[in-house]
């Protein structure tokens, strides 16, 4: 079963700059035309690599399985993060309806519920209904409802005081100041919305940070800090004896890297993806009631 096919078929209905230098380089005497000569190649490497995968990934004998080839879709679902090509788009989904796994489904149902090109939506929801078909036994529930856009949202559950340390963490972390002012209220003006932030009584969110009177940011940090090391303590156990971690404990952790996908993806912080995705998994430590 296609994209092309499932966009005209019920399954459909189941689911309802590029420049790698700043412009300073000019200025500063750099060789741009190596630049672009380097990121032409690299540019070319990716492309190479993305046609060999997808060529891959629709033989028969693809194993999704296999470490090697987790690793190659997690390739292509980068790839989508970041393309607005409409023929990269059906491309990649053709292959990932195909053979692709259920972790491709946040970056699918982020990128639908963000795309402005009525023909790339169409793709995402074709694709992810080919990959519902594709799940034998499968029964939707209030913990593994992967095709309902309203089941990925993170609600923000905790303090709005735990808010401000929260956004406090994502904003400051690499910078010379903890306190990255504009970078706070930008990244305050994505996750409001999306995560239903009640800030009453005040306006917004420079106003609370600014007039709240029990915002304790280094408590915060040491709850986070507690939790880390626990987890820590626990790798060497889980590794020396996998079967003592309890499958529950696995598909909790599965599913946190999944919405967190999905917040990262739909959030436009892709480009660094890595960055925002380790910080967000330590940082919602704090949303807790």
């Amino acid at each position: 079963m296609t994209i092309s096919k499932v966009s005209n078929q019920k399954e459909k209905s189941k689911i309802q700059q590029y420049l790698p230098f700043p412009a300073s380089c000019f200025s500063e005497g750099i060789n741009v035309i190596s630049i672009l000569i380097k990121f032409g190649l690299q540019l070319a490497k990716d492309m190479l690599d993305k046609k060999n995968i997808i060529a891959q990934m629709i033989r028969p004998d693809w194993d999704g399985e296999l470490e090697e080839n987790r690793d190659k879709e997690k390739f292509l679902i980068q790839i989508l993060r970041n393309t607005q090509d409409t023929a990269e788009v059906l491309e990649i989904c053709e292959a990932i309806g195909q053979k692709g796994s259920l972790f491709a489904t946040p970056v699918l149902m982020a990128k639908m519920l963000t795309a402005s090109d009525q023909m790339q939506r169409s793709y995402f929801i074709a694709t992810m209904a080919i990959i519902m078909s594709r799940m034998q036994g499968w029964e939707s529930g209030s913990e593994n409802d992967f095709f309902n856009p309203k089941w990925w949202q993170i609600k923000w559950v905790a303090s709005k005081e735990r808010f401000i340390s929260f956004i406090s963490i994502l904003a400051g972390t690499g910078n010379e100041s903890l306190f990255d002012d504009q970078k706070m209220e930008e990244l305050a003006e994505l996750f409001i919305p999306e995560m239903d932030v009640d800030l009453s009584p005040y306006q917004s969110f420079k106003e609370l940070r600014l007039l709240t009177p029990d915002w304790d940011l280094a408590r915060d940090i040491t709850l986070i800090s507690e939790a880390i090391a626990e987890d820590q303590l626990m790798v060497p156990i889980f590794d020396e004896n996998p079967i003592l971690k309890h499958d529950n404990t696995q598909i909790s952790d599965n599913i946190l890297d999944m919405r967190v996908d999905y917040l990262v993806t739909k959030l436009g912080l892709y480009q660094d993806f890595g960055h925002y995705h380790y910080l967000l998994r330590m940082a919602l430590v704090l949303n807790r009631p």
